[in-house]
């Protein structure tokens, strides 16, 4: 993904989740804005989202968006608009791929998993209508899995395609491989690319280069096994790839600003 290996949307609360139609010729006035995000997955017709920007987004049937609190804009309707709303808030993040989602005013997608969305989001608001001890608890844990998924389609459809399949065995193959040493002509070689090509386009599609997305993965898991609480540092290092633990513990440090040590206690 852009910009690292993986990213996090706190979300506060969910404000409704229910199924709306606006009738042929019907419209929404948003423009004072919303003040809240949104995800909308289309169940039947079309309609154009006007933004006060003077920018325009249609949506039609199968479409799933993400719409932003900042975003302000009037609805039109040229044919019964029957859509899935769930309008929710987060807390502050400070991830650059939730930045970078949060600064578009609106994100269409027509995705290929359609009917897998439309029952996710049928079930999410089925629970949120019921109202069951726990719903907004509920509510919230099946509104991640979509979020997780709008994002990743939507940055993958953020890149350059072409260039994205061509690197992808090297970052699976990183993901797998992340303790082991890795040269760079081992992953060009799997992507059947020159070094000096490959490098480029990993960098083009990541935001990072090759070794720096294997660090990335180093560090989420190092994390984990510190946060196991099971294992001694030289054995945490070891299973990260990091032969001497003193450069493990600097390696750690650097990207946290913290000790592999202190990271432990305060998480204990």
């Amino acid at each position: 993904m852009t910009g690292g290996t993986d990213f996090y949307i706190n979300i506060k609360e969910i404000l409704t989740a229910r199924k709306y139609t606006i009738p042929i010729g019907g419209s929404c006035d948003r423009t004072g804005g919303r003040q809240m995000f949104g995800l909308i997955f289309v169940c039947h017709g079309s309609a154009d989202f006007r933004m006060n920007t003077g920018m325009s987004y249609t949506l039609h049937t199968g479409d799933v968006a993400w719409i932003s609190s900042a975003s302000a804009y009037r609805v039109e309707v040229c044919e019964d608009f029957v859509h899935y709303t769930v309008n929710f808030t987060v807390h502050e993040n400070e991830d650059a791929l939730w930045g970078n989602l949060l600064n578009s005013p609106m994100t269409v997608l027509s995705s290929k998993n359609s009917t897998a969305y439309e029952a996710a989001f049928a079930s999410l608001c089925r629970v949120w209508k019921e109202k069951r001890f726990g719903f907004q608890m509920e509510a919230v844990a099946k509104l991640y899995p979509l979020l997780r998924d709008f994002v990743e389609e939507a940055l993958i459809l953020g890149m350059d395609p072409t260039s994205y399949r061509a690197v992808l065995p090297a970052k699976e193959y990183i993901d797998c491989h992340f303790r082991e040493p890795i040269s760079l002509s081992e992953l060009a070689e799997l992507c059947s690319l020159s070094v000096t090509h490959f490098r480029r386009l990993f960098h083009r599609v990541f935001q990072l280069t090759p070794m720096e997305y294997r660090d990335r993965v180093r560090l989420l898991h190092a994390k984990d096994y510190l946060l196991g609480n099971s294992c001694a540092l030289c054995e945490v290092a070891e299973r990260c790839g990091f032969e001497d633990v003193n450069y493990f513990s600097r390696f750690f440090k650097k990207h946290t600003g913290i000790s592999p040590s202190q990271f432990r206690q305060r998480t204990l």
